[in-house]
């Protein structure tokens, strides 16, 4: 089924938005930036979008890492040391070329599917009203709800050699 350009546009922004979403260092900064935008999320999308659309997709990837640095550093006042811009940079021309050029969702299918299972657990936390606080001295019962990721654990596979037998890894403990 051939997708119209309009609409791997709209997917193209629908994985693009996945991917900020993710973006640890751009959330964090969200978080603690006194930002007086809309949201500093979807004017960085809108702007990354408008890039897109203004080259044709005849973007490299340190032109659009300098972008994103640029809007963390102005409107988030936040200098990424980690190179994520870049590395998202190089993320989003890969979708680009997948989903705009080649029509090819499977990349934005894992997404929204890493997406689901990603959903965090809303723990409830209440503040003890008898504390002594100064700063809690004004303040009435403080509920907080705190996002907090689900554990994953996965026991490991069994080491089986070749004679069929299955090998008994002893879990050690801090020699001394």
């Amino acid at each position: 089924m051939a997708l119209l350009v309009s609409e791997r546009w709209t997917l193209f922004q629908e994985a693009v938005d996945i991917v900020f979403t993710k973006w640890t260092a751009l959330q964090i900064a969200i978080d603690n930036s006194p930002y007086t935008g809309q949201t500093p999320q979807k004017d960085l999308l809108e702007g990354t979008l408008e890039f897109f659309k203004e080259h044709n997709g005849q973007i490299h990837a340190d032109e659009l890492s300098n972008n994103f640095e640029s809007f963390m550093e102005e409107q988030l006042d936040c200098f990424c040391e980690d190179n994520s811009p870049y590395q998202v940079s190089v993320h989003l021309l890969k979708l680009f070329g997948e989903i705009v050029i080649n029509s090819d969702l499977t990349s934005l299918q894992s997404m929204r599917d890493a997406l689901k299972r990603g959903k965090k657990v809303v723990s409830k936390v209440v503040v003890d009203e008898g504390a002594s606080d100064s700063d809690m001295e004004n303040d009435e019962n403080m509920d907080v709800e705190m996002q907090v990721d689900t554990p994953v654990y996965t026991k490991p596979e069994p080491i089986i050699d070749e004679d069929g037998f299955e090998l008994v890894v002893r879990k050690k403990k801090g020699r001394k």
